[in-house]
Order: structure tokens, then sequence, then C-alpha cells
């Protein structure tokens, strides 16, 4: 049995109605490139799947966090 990529395991975790966020992914699943993997997701499928949100932090920096649509 093949393992599963970042990618599938990715899709999978927004199928389950899940959002994640870089340092999210990056704990689950050691993915460092989050917005590549969601490029390859929407160029896979339609574009609408996948919502992003931009989220500001205390300090103000912000981050992408996606979730399915």
């Amino acid at each position: 049995m093949a393992r599963q990529t970042q990618k599938e395991k990715i899709k999978a975790y927004l199928e389950d109605g899940n959002t994640i966020n870089p340092m999210l992914a990056l704990n689950l699943f050691g993915c460092f490139r989050l917005s590549d993997v969601i490029f390859k997701i929407r160029k896979e499928t339609s574009d609408a799947y996948i919502k992003t949100t931009l989220i500001e932090n205390r300090n103000g920096n912000k981050y992408a966090e996606y979730k399915k649509a």
C-alpha cells in the first residue's frame, strides 16, 4: 500500500471540515509550504473548493487560514 502524500493528507483533513494554517500544517503533516499544497489542490479541483481567510495576530502579523468552502 502506497503511503499518502502531504497533499492527500491535507486534502482529507480539509474534507473532514477542519481549518488549517501554516503552523498547524507543519505540526501535523511536516509541511513547510502549505500555500503550494493548497495551490496544487485548487489546480486539481474547483477554485471555490478552498476558502482563504487572512488572520492577523496580536503582533499585527498576518497569515492565511484555509477551509473547505
